[in-house]
């Protein structure tokens, strides 16, 4: 059984009905006894804002997280999200974001059971058109390369 349940599950779709932005939300659900820390990353950081981007989600309990799409490119094909999620002993209670830090350093070491990473890819939809854009860098949401998302047993690629 998947550590978390996502809703949405396989894609962010943003409705373009503002030309300067667009806006979605999707929940992050723990299945598991033990809290669970989640970090978001995205191929396209220059076009995103993620609130809140880390966490910790108590055990059973969900968290919701919105993401801005700014500016609205003319494609969203390259762009994609990864979630990593992993078990901790860490609570949100008094967090420091340099406890959150070292532990996202020193996840590989944990066992494979403990962690996970869950791709979803981005979708435009506008009253014309579905679109699937350019891989730009920023300083908003962290960036991840696609050689990230290689065959690693512990990661679920999820197509559309």
């Amino acid at each position: 059984m998947s550590l978390v349940t996502l809703d949405p599950q396989k894609e962010f779709s943003f409705e373009v009905t503002n030309p300067s932005s667009a806006k979605t939300t999707f929940k992050i659900t723990s299945n598991c006894e033990d809290n669970l820390a989640f970090k978001i990353k995205t191929t396209a950081p220059k076009y995103y804002v993620v609130k809140p981007n880390t966490g910790i989600i108590k055990s059973g309990k969900k968290v919701e997280v919105s993401i801005n799409l700014q500016p609205i490119p003319s494609s969203v094909k390259d762009h994609k999200f990864m979630l990593q999620v992993a078990r901790t002993s860490l609570v949100p209670e008094g967090l420091a974001a340099d406890d959150l830090n070292q532990f996202w350093k020193n996840v590989k070491s944990l066992d494979s059971s403990a962690r996970e990473d869950h791709k979803l890819k981005v979708v435009l939809i506008s009253s014309n058109v579905v679109s699937s854009a350019v891989v730009e860098e920023s300083k908003t949401v962290e960036s991840f390369n696609k050689e990230e998302l290689g065959d690693d047993p512990n990661s679920t690629e999820i197509q559309v």
